[in-house]
């Protein structure tokens, strides 16, 4: 496995949990990292700021990713601010709300697929020509739950 030292990542969902550890994670292994958050401001903050401690750069940016506007934005702001990417993490993505199959309508069905899936191919489609000019790489990280019952 090669180097990360020097490479420019973007982790979306980077604000809390899985997405946060992973930037730090990167961060640690020598990346500058550019944090997407929906909705956990502070959290990614604080990423930004982990960042300054292990002498990297770090800068977290707004977007809800089931908008396409907001999703180029996020891409665009993302490779200027790293100068280019070299890794994406698609981590964005949620369980939106338990409910029994029996429950689920089109319209929530819907706003599942649109947060775990559309938002993935969306930040994708915008990061792929940053991507291939540096060789990089794309890691996806997904999934949701519906009770059979």
């Amino acid at each position: 496995m090669g180097s990360l030292t020097g490479k420019r990542a973007l982790v979306t969902g980077g604000g809390q949990g899985i997405g946060k550890a992973i930037a730090e994670g990167l961060l640690r292994a020598g990346c500058d990292v550019a944090v997407h958050y929906f909705s956990d401001k502070d959290g990614a903050g604080e990423v930004a700021g982990y960042a300054q401690s292990v002498g990297r750069r770090a800068q977290s940016f707004q977007a809800d990713l089931t908008r396409e506007g907001s999703a180029v934005a996020l891409v665009k702001q993302a490779a200027e601010f790293l100068g280019g990417l070299d890794v994406l993490i698609n981590n964005s993505g949620g369980l939106i709300a338990r409910r029994q199959l029996g429950q689920v309508d089109l319209a929530f069905w819907q706003t599942v697929i649109d947060v775990n899936m559309t938002s993935m191919m969306l930040v994708t489609r915008e990061a792929a020509p940053h991507l291939a000019k540096a060789n990089g790489s794309v890691h996806q990280i997904s999934g949701f739950r519906l009770s059979p019952e």
